[in-house]
């Protein structure tokens, strides 16, 4: 089904929109809760200008394959804003796309990259009621959070980053795994900070197989 563009209005604080893209399986049956991938950009597609996000991330992977089973959604973060900033914005958004389209409550999914591998580690820290699996791509958070994060996660890095280093996504690993949390990392030689970490990582059906093992 074809991606469209949307703009979501914020409800509790002011008149603020987040826009944002919405993919739907083809054909969509609007008796079925379907899984839900909501998808967190990385800094340069900041704005207000949806058209940064065509063709990028896991919407590039769902429009590219026919058989996709997920609602993906990728909301815009505003220019001056970061992840982290939009928590509420992004927990409304869930709501009103379970409202709209009825996603499956136990099987919402959590993916993101760069600046968006931040905010995936932060809402799996802060909202782990929502989500029932949590895939940060070259992302990075503090450490000593990592007890607290209770869903299960699958990190990714390039080996060479030089924008986020890979040892920043190991430190949240160890932390995970030193408080017996489900993890697992994925890493790639050679590879630096760049879209391609995340279309390897969108190209592998392993991801999404695992991803619909998990449950809330």
């Amino acid at each position: 089904m074809a991606i469209t563009d949307c703009f979501f209005r914020n409800r509790v604080e002011g008149d603020s929109r987040l826009g944002c893209q919405i993919y739907l399986p083809d054909p969509f049956d609007t008796e079925k809760a379907y899984p839900m991938i909501l998808f967190l950009h990385g800094v340069k597609k900041r704005g207000d200008d949806i058209r940064l996000l065509d063709h990028y991330g896991i919407m590039k992977h769902a429009a590219a394959n026919p058989a996709f089973p997920f609602i993906a959604v990728a909301p815009q973060c505003p220019l001056t804003k970061s992840w982290t900033d939009m928590k509420t914005e992004i927990i409304q958004l869930c709501n009103e796309m379970n409202t709209r389209f009825g996603v499956d409550q136990k099987r919402i999914y959590l993916v993101g990259f760069s600046m968006g591998g931040n905010g995936v580690w932060e809402l799996a820290f802060s909202e782990p009621e929502l989500f029932a699996a949590a895939v940060p791509i070259a992302g990075w958070y503090e450490s000593r959070a990592a007890k607290h994060i209770s869903i299960p996660v699958w990190a990714f890095h390039g080996e060479e980053d030089d924008v986020i280093p890979m040892e920043q996504s190991i430190q949240m690993v160890n932390a995970m795994k030193k408080a017996g949390r489900e993890v697992q990392f994925t890493t790639y030689p050679g590879m630096k900070h760049e879209h391609e970490v995340m279309d390897r990582t969108f190209a592998n059906p392993a991801l999404y197989e695992w991803l619909l093992s998990k449950r809330n």
